[in-house]
């Protein structure tokens, strides 16, 4: 079976060469989130979600309903982590993956269409075992085979099954899965999963046995560059985004003076209450439109500039969490001064 990666010819050559960088699934769920690439697809992937419906006026505690989740086998195996929401638990599976794609033109939505070379592998096996087998990450200087269980390869499945784990063993987190909305994209993916966690968003491996598998055609020169950079300084925009964070701050809190005084008349008549009601009511739609307003306007460079940030320093894994979960914009605010 005949695979193909599509890149620019300066990456396409270093991995014929033998270099081959393998991205954390989580990096690339952070790219579709701060530069809101729906087209991409890997935002929900290698995930799995238990739901258990229950009255949240009477119902378990969030230990009980785990407990429910244990007995029914839904929790399985050694790899990955557990995010409680209430009573949803989702499992996510850490990897860092390697796309292809069955097709052989670059008509692919979300892969990059202003590429201008193409990789051929006709051995996808081959590769695989030429990396478990000889591969080095660059590094560490440590074998793949000591870093990482296991290498695992395959055709991506689009599919939104759900199961019932009342009557069947829950679905398995998979990083073999996509939604059916990305079937255009005919995925094909190499997968390394870490025995402990490696901390960076990417890895690259040294193998030129593997390299020599691959054959690069070159495709002309691409239309664009396709960057997902920001030519800004981070700590300025994000300097910028607290002051004016600041300012809206004290304009809300003049708002619960006005709130506050409201409910300080005496004596309390009919007249007072449907005035206070009145004041509240006002007060709190004039708070949301202004968080709307603010968060419409800045909360896409405050993205931006945070995932710039991390790019100079490190991952941050509280911070990428938020990013993911969609907290509001004054944690994410305070995360990005507590990371600086």
């Amino acid at each position: 079976m005949e695979i193909y990666r599509f890149t620019r010819k300066a990456w396409a050559e270093q991995l014929c060469g033998g270099s081959l960088r393998f991205g954390r699934l989580k990096y690339y769920q952070l790219l579709e989130a701060v530069f809101n690439d729906a087209a991409v697809g890997d935002r929900h992937e290698g995930k799995a979600s238990t739901k258990i419906d229950f009255d949240p006026s009477g119902g378990p505690s969030d230990s009980e309903i785990y407990d429910r989740i244990i007995d029914t086998g839904a929790i399985v195996g050694p790899m990955g982590s557990w995010v409680a929401s209430g009573n949803i638990f989702t499992r996510e599976v850490d990897s860092f993956i390697s796309c292809w794609s069955t097709k052989s033109d670059n008509g692919i939505e979300g892969m990059g269409a202003d590429y201008d070379s193409r990789v051929a592998l006709d051995d996808p096996q081959a590769f695989a075992d030429a990396i478990w087998e000889s591969g080095v990450e660059m590094v560490s200087g440590s074998p793949v085979s000591t870093l990482f269980h296991r290498i695992e390869h395959g055709i991506v499945h689009y599919s939104a099954r759900t199961f019932d784990i009342t009557k069947e063993a829950a679905g398995e987190p998979s990083v073999f899965i996509k939604r059916p909305d990305y079937q255009s994209q005919a995925e094909y993916r190499f997968a390394l999963f870490p025995k402990d966690k490696i901390a960076r968003d990417n890895v690259v491996i040294s193998c030129p046995r593997a390299g020599d598998l691959l054959h690069m055609t070159y495709l002309g020169e691409s239309p664009g560059t396709g960057e997902k950079s920001d030519y800004f300084d981070p700590a300025t925009v994000l300097a910028d985004i607290v002051s004016r964070f600041a300012a809206l701050t004290k304009v809300l809190r003049e708002r619960q003076d006005i709130k506050l005084k409201a409910v300080q008349v005496i004596p309390v008549t009919e007249e007072v209450v449907a005035n206070w009601q009145a004041v509240m009511a006002a007060c709190n739609e004039y708070e949301a439109d202004k968080k709307m307003e603010f968060d419409k306007s800045h909360r896409p460079k405050l993205l931006k500039a945070l995932f710039a940030l991390r790019r100079e320093n490190a991952p941050n894994e509280g911070l990428d969490r938020a990013i993911l979960q969609e907290y509001p914009t004054s944690i994410l605010l305070k995360l990005a001064k507590e990371s600086r």
